[in-house]
């Protein structure tokens, strides 16, 4: 189970209506007469011969008669094609909308959006007539590319003057092994719709200038650089003053110098810079074992009181609006 935190930190009403969906029964495949269920005696071969001649095929006919996997925003003069699946498409829809792109402004663009319900085994049918007359697509999903695979391995054989080029964990450079640094839609960590609209600004830029889009990404390049972050927070004290809107070195109001980062001692104010035993340790130590912190926490002078201090870079007291 891949548990990310847009996953986790969320909850949804689900309505478990057994009415709500409408299951068809594909009719351009033939089971077999015994079924595809797993039986008893089994062997394993019988299983490998079964889920190979039948039961995949089965899936996609399943997935092709009830449209799992669908086109969601068409243009009638089509040139790239956005195809994604899962947490990664809502990723997808987030970075259009911070880009600015509605349906319209989509059709005008010559964008295309396909939403993957089944992931494996991908259906081919819908996936190339959602190919079709598009000059390149992108491949949006999270880690590994499972459908960019799929979708390449229908595609290569298919004629060439209607075969798109397929974009996804990478451009189409050719470099391999593909620097880290390079990595169109990184497979590390998780994405972001911030790393997702950046992806496709680049791509529809090869054909097509918008001004609005430069305009709609230059404000979340700028949204990006961060306020100062908790390491310039008094991590003991929330009356500290706050960092975010000073231009001089942050202070804790009982530490003993201002923060400063040196190779002994962490980003923390002075309460903090000498990782200190938990309580449950310390009371049991013996005497003399290890130095013990004392009520007079206000004579406590840190080992790197002397350090050379770090200022902060000054953030914007008040942030953009985004423009359009």
């Amino acid at each position: 189970m891949k548990v990310t935190s847009d996953t986790v930190e969320s909850s949804a009403t689900v309505a478990v209506d057994p009415e709500r969906v409408r299951i068809v029964l594909p009719e351009d495949f033939a089971l077999p007469q015994d079924g595809v269920s797993i039986r008893w005696p089994d062997p394993p071969l019988a299983q490998e011969r079964r889920m190979q001649e039948f039961k995949v095929h089965a899936a996609i006919a399943y997935a092709r008669a009830n449209g799992l996997n669908r086109m969601i925003i068409d243009s009638p003069r089509p040139r790239l094609g956005i195809i994604a699946c899962g947490k990664a498409y809502l990723d997808v829809r987030q970075a259009l909308d911070d880009l600015g792109i509605d349906e319209a402004h989509a059709a005008e663009i010559g964008l295309r959006l396909f939403k993957v319900g089944m992931p494996w085994p991908l259906e081919a049918d819908s996936v190339r007539h959602f190919a079709e007359g598009l000059e390149e697509i992108l491949v949006v999903e999270e880690k590994r590319q499972i459908i960019e695979y799929q979708l390449k391995e229908m595609l290569y054989n298919w004629r060439e003057d209607v075969r798109p080029r397929v974009v996804g964990k990478f451009d189409e450079s050719g470099e391999w092994p593909v620097p880290h640094s390079q990595w169109l839609l990184p497979p590390t960590s998780e994405l972001t719709p911030a790393l997702v609209a950046r992806a496709i600004a680049a791509r529809i830029g090869r054909f097509h200038t918008s001004e609005k889009i430069r305009e709609r990404l230059a404000f979340l390049e700028a949204k990006k650089r961060p306020w100062p972050s908790r390491a310039w927070r008094c991590c003991a004290h929330p009356t500290s003053a706050p960092a975010a809107r000073t231009t001089s070195p942050p202070r804790c109001r009982k530490a003993a110098a201002p923060w400063a980062a040196s190779a002994a001692t962490s980003w923390r104010c002075g309460w903090g810079a000498t990782p200190s035993p938990s309580r449950r340790w310390a009371a049991k130590a013996p005497p003399g074992s290890a130095p013990r912190r004392t009520a007079a926490r206000s004579t406590f002078s840190p080992t790197w009181a002397t350090a050379p201090t770090t200022t902060p870079a000054s953030s914007p007291s008040v942030r953009p609006s985004p423009p359009g």
